[in-house]
Formats: C-alpha cells, structure tokens, sequence
C-alpha cells in the first residue's frame, strides 16, 4: 500500500545537460499536461540534482505542484515550459530529423552529385529544447542545409551497416 495526498504533486523532470543553469531550487517551472494540452500550470522547485545522469546526461528536477482540483493524476506526463538564459539563433527540425550515434547527436545532409545524383552525408549537432515534435538545432546546421528529415532513421541504419565489417564464410 502507498499512501499519498493527491492535494500536492511531484513534477520529475529530466532537464537536458545545455539547460541545467535555467534550473534553481525556488524558481518556478511552466507546464502542460499532455492529456489537457489547453491549460498551462505551475510548479515551484524544490531539488535540483548535485549531477547529472551518466547515461541520459540529464539533471533530476522535483517541483511541487498544488492540485486543490484534483484534476492531475500520479504518473502522468507533462511538457515543461522553461525560460531564461539569453536567445541564440537556432534551425528548427523535425525530432525524426536528429539521430543518436554513440551517444552524439547527428543529422544527415544532403548534397548534389554527379548526373543528378545525390550523397549523403552525416555531420555532428549541437540541440536544444524540443517542443511541438520539434528540435532546435544550436550549432551544426545552417539554414540553407538540406537535411533528411523524413526516414533518418532508416538513413542512419545504412550509415552503421556500411561501418560493419565483411564476414566471409
């Protein structure tokens, strides 16, 4: 048995590493829920982690979240809306669009070839926030880039197959 007071919540966040600043214990975090993306709430934090996690590279946040209404539920999931630190200049991209390779991320670039042919290139990204199925891309990517943003994934597979070495039998 668990017992808690459903009146206050917990909100868990996991910040990304190029966030960790914009997080301090008594500031206040904006949220939405996703099961009722029309209404934005509140949150107070209360702990912010002394590290990061090593495999995710992500700082834990607690924030406490009054719910006199009772409308919010254990476990369900939210976008935090966080403001702060200075504004950069960023190329928006399809989440899709940004693949993991050894724990770096990556997008995959397209060039003009030779009789109207094309090469695909990957090349190593600087991200941002992620929102709306969306990621900023900080440094990396210029807007005149063509990015493969529709089948990355797939993209990517061959990349790591071409790197597999030949097995004779």
């Amino acid at each position: 048995m668990v017992i808690t007071d459903p009146s206050t919540l917990w909100l868990a966040v996991s910040a990304p590493e190029s966030m960790t600043r914009l997080f301090a214990r008594g500031g206040v975090l904006r949220f939405i829920v996703i099961s009722n993306a029309s209404d934005t709430l509140t949150a107070r934090i209360e702990a912010v982690g002394a590290g990061l996690d090593e495999a995710t590279r992500t700082l834990a946040v607690r924030a406490l979240v009054a719910n006199r209404d009772g409308r919010l539920k254990s476990e369900m999931l939210a976008n935090v809306i966080v403001r702060g630190g200075e504004r950069a200049p960023a190329v928006l991209l399809p989440d899709d669009a940004v693949q993991s390779i050894d724990g770096k991320t990556h997008v995959f670039l397209v060039q003009a070839g030779a009789n109207g042919g094309a090469k695909i290139t990957r090349r190593e990204v600087v991200v941002g926030t992620r929102a709306g199925g969306n990621i900023a891309v900080l440094r990396g990517v210029a807007s005149s880039d063509v990015v493969v943003t529709a089948g990355a994934f797939a993209v990517k597979s061959q990349f790591q197959k071409a790197a597999m070495p030949k097995m004779e039998m």
